[in-house]
C-alpha cells in the first residue's frame, strides 16, 4: 500500500546525461568554443537547435532571447532558487540555436533516437496554438 507524507521542507535533485557528451569536434560545430556547460543548456543552443530540428514548427524564434540566470549549478533543485532561474526562462544562447546544429547533434550517435521520434505519433499543436 502507497501512502503520501507532506515535506514542505523536501528537495530533489536530478541527474541526467541524455545519451552522453558528443566529441570534440561536434562540440566546436555546436558552440564555437562557447560552451557555458550542460548546467546552463535549458532553452539554449543544444535544446533549441534539437526542437528546430525535430519539431520547428513549435518553435518561435523571434521570441528566442539570449539570457543568464545569476546562477547555474550542474545539479536541479525542485522547487528551483530564483537565483537558477532567469527572467526569460532562458539559461543561455537560445537565439543560437538553429535546425542543422540539431541535425548534427543527432546525427553523431541519435541516429536511432531521431528515427524513432520522428515515427512517434504526436498531436498537431504548435507554438501559435499556445
Amino acid at each position: 500500500m502507497l501512502s503520501r507524507t507532506r515535506l514542505d521542507d523536501a528537495r530533489v535533485i536530478v541527474h541526467d546525461d541524455p545519451g552522453g557528451a558528443p566529441s570534440e569536434a561536434t562540440m566546436g560545430e555546436l558552440f564555437h568554443g562557447e560552451f557555458p556547460g550542460w548546467d546552463a543548456g535549458h532553452t539554449a543552443i543544444l535544446a533549441t537547435s534539437l526542437i528546430l530540428h525535430l519539431r520547428p514548427e513549435l518553435v518561435l524564434m523571434d521570441r528566442a532571447v539570449d539570457d543568464k540566470s545569476p546562477s547555474h549549478p550542474a545539479y536541479d533543485i525542485v522547487p528551483p532558487p530564483g537565483s537558477f532561474i532567469a527572467p526569460s526562462g532562458t539559461l543561455w544562447k537560445a537565439t543560437a540555436g538553429d535546425g542543422e546544429k540539431g541535425s548534427t547533434h543527432m546525427g553523431r550517435d541519435g541516429s536511432k533516437s531521431h528515427r524513432r521520434s520522428r515515427s512517434r505519433p504526436h498531436d498537431s499543436t504548435t507554438a501559435s496554438d499556445w
